[in-house]
């Protein structure tokens, strides 16, 4: 293996520990279920890229020393890492949908996990099949084709998320989300290009698409959500339109002054301390609250405040 070869090896480990690393940081800060979601996607993407990284390592090493089975190494490793696939796809699409304020139907995770299952089961089958014959043929074409169907997901994942953001009232939020959709349906698009060989891609092009293209959309939403966090997202508010909020989602003296918190970034823990109650009656407040918004998270509330606000003042 030659020296530049080894070098973008190291900086790809490097910028996948950073992506990581970042995505992780945001989940802390923030705290909301699409970031768990993106960071457990983005590790189950790494990994398949680094078990193909390893495979071909391999393969090329086996190939100096002449090794006759070197196929079979492998397809160990193609056998290990098949089951990630659906993992990633599934992150992905929560991933998405959470973005949304929505929750994957219960009818599409039943038909993902029987689908995939069944397609597992299938791999597992031809690869033992193929542990005991030495023919990969078979194998070789199922992977392929799941290759394909990998990418479809992912498009129509994107396609799907991309149509709903469209419906998003508030303005700047809907840009957001369009943007965050745009960024990897252009990705997909690219990487389906390639894969059909309308393109030829350099392998260090290859290796940095693959394992840099989170980048950027993990930037713009850590941007995103830094101007949109409650702490700031509404910096100046009229008393008597917030008044008027209030009366609206029958929010009592109480509620009002744990939401004033809440709208300046304050956790349960800090409610309880500036306004003298026990952490559980902090917890029930903001839980009413949530429950008279209908909202889940403090990123809805925030959206429906500042959706009112607009709408009041146009």
């Amino acid at each position: 293996m030659n020296m530049a070869l080894i070098v973008s090896y190291i900086f790809i480990f490097t910028l996948c520990l950073i992506t990581v690393y970042v995505s992780f940081k945001l989940y802390e800060k923030y705290r909301q279920k699409f970031l768990y979601f993106y960071l457990c996607y983005i590790i189950a993407h790494y990994i398949l890229g680094f078990f193909y990284l390893f495979g071909a390592f391999l393969n090329h090493q086996l190939l100096l020393f002449s090794y006759e089975s070197k196929n079979l190494v492998t397809e160990i490793l193609g056998f290990l890492i098949f089951p990630f696939i659906p993992i990633m796809l599934f992150m992905y699409m929560n991933f998405l949908t959470d973005l949304l304020h929505k929750k994957l139907p219960k009818y599409v995770r039943r038909f993902f996990f029987g689908f995939w299952g069944i397609v597992v089961f299938v791999y597992m089958f031809v690869a033992v099949r193929f542990f005991v014959t030495r023919d990969d043929s078979l194998l070789k074409e199922i992977r392929a084709g799941t290759y394909v169907l990998e990418g479809m997901i992912l498009l129509a994942a994107t396609f799907f998320f991309l149509m709903k953001a469209r419906t998003i009232m508030l303005k700047s939020r809907r840009k957001a989300m369009l943007t965050i959709g745009l960024i990897y349906l252009s990705i997909f698009v690219f990487y389906a290009v390639s894969f059909l060989r309308v393109i030829h891609l350099t392998l260090y092009f290859f290796l940095f698409l693959h394992f840099g293209f989170n980048i950027p959309p993990l930037i713009f939403l850590g941007i995103y959500l830094k101007k949109n966090h409650p702490e700031v997202s509404v910096p100046r508010i009229e008393a008597e339109n917030l008044d008027s909020f209030f009366r609206e989602y029958h929010m009592t003296q109480r509620e009002g002054e744990v939401f004033l918190l809440i709208l300046k970034g304050k956790r349960t823990k800090d409610i309880e301390k500036e306004l003298f109650i026990s952490y559980h009656t902090a917890k029930n407040h903001t839980h009413n609250i949530f429950q008279k918004l209908n909202v889940k998270n403090r990123l809805q509330a925030i959206d429906l405040l500042r959706n009112y606000l607009d709408n009041s003042r146009s």
